[in-house]
């Protein structure tokens, strides 16, 4: 947090300068590439084939994506580096052993995503990068 921050302290930090950077932190494009294989590869598995609870299974999608964009990113910005695909290995391990150990984890994420506003596309596209 204190990374997209741009060093203010945590308690300080507005949340549109926050995304602001979140979305301008440029991952290389391996990284991008390999996020994308890894989330196509997460759907493949863990949401096919489709069954009936299709916007549910989309917007976890979305989440998990954003989730590990967002580890990326602030570790990038954190590091002031560009990450080597072994510290991004570790990551994305550790973000999906957290999911599949702790069932309602990406759920919760999503009740947070919805308690603070954020229920339609258009918020999310805030996030992404350009």
């Amino acid at each position: 947090m204190q990374a997209l921050g741009s060093g203010q302290p945590e308690a300080e930090v507005d949340e549109a300068v926050l995304c602001r950077t979140f979305a301008a932190t440029a991952l290389s494009a391996e990284v991008e590439q390999w996020l994308g294989r890894i989330l196509l590869n997460h759907a493949h598995t863990g949401y096919f084939p489709l069954q009936g609870q299709v916007v549910q299974d989309v917007q976890q999608l979305c989440m998990a994506y954003l989730l590990l964009r967002f580890w990326l990113v602030g570790l990038t910005a954190a590091r002031q580096r560009q990450l080597a695909a072994k510290e991004v290995i570790e990551l994305v391990y550790l973000f999906y052993r957290t999911s599949i150990h702790q069932e309602n984890y990406l759920p919760s994420c999503m009740a947070g995503f919805q308690q603070a506003g954020l229920v339609k596309p258009e918020h999310w596209l805030l996030l992404l990068p350009d």
